[in-house]
Order: C-alpha cells, then structure tokens, then sequence
C-alpha cells in the first residue's frame, strides 16, 4: 500500500518522460508509444542463439547452431543492438543512467518468451 502510494506521489511530482525523444512517456514507462513501436525488436531469430535469420527460414536454427551448438540451450534477445537500443545500453553502463537500465529491464520482461 506504500508502495503504491509513493508510485502516485513521484509520477504526479515527475511524469515519465521518453528517454528518446521526450514525450510524454507512456503507462509510467519512460518510452512513449510511437518510440516502442519502432524499436528493433528480434522478432524472427534462431531459437537456441537467438541470431536474427530471414523470415523465410523456417528451420529455426541458423547455420552455425545446426553444425555445432552452442554450450548453452537458449538465448532470449528481444531487442537487436542497433538504434536507439544501442545508444541507451551505453548510457546505462557507461554513464551510469539507471532510469535506462529499468527501461531496458521492463523492455525484457515485456517480451513473452516461448520454447
């Protein structure tokens, strides 16, 4: 229940805003809807590496996981490492912006995974 008030104190004193281009942020998070719907997502990938294949692969694995797996049983990447994913990854560790960090842990937790 505090929690819960404290939740409503700091977003009513500090909306959330996006971190990419400073909207306003979007159900708390600090990414607006139009940033979230254009972000790289990982939508088609091998399901043990997780490497981004062609949509018209339909094996499910790529090539390098076909001729020698890998040591481990699976990767989940939601996101590629590309713009802006790339550039709040680098804030978060380099110059120590936490806010990017819980972005990108929501980001993680928002994509279901399936095995």
């Amino acid at each position: 229940m505090v929690n819960y008030w404290l939740d409503f104190v700091r977003s009513t004193l500090y909306p959330a805003h996006c971190l990419l281009c400073g909207a306003a942020g979007n159900c708390g998070r600090e990414l607006c809807s139009r940033c979230a719907r254009d972000l790289p997502y990982n939508t088609h990938c091998c399901r043990r590496c997780a490497l981004p294949l062609a949509p018209a692969d339909r094996e499910g694995l790529c090539g390098q996981c076909q001729r020698r797996a890998p040591p481990f049983a699976r990767a989940i990447v939601p996101l590629l490492y590309r713009d802006p994913v790339d550039r709040l990854i680098t804030a978060f560790k380099f110059d120590g912006r936490l806010n990017h960090g819980r972005l990108l842990g929501g980001l993680l937790c928002d994509r279901p995974v399936s095995y």
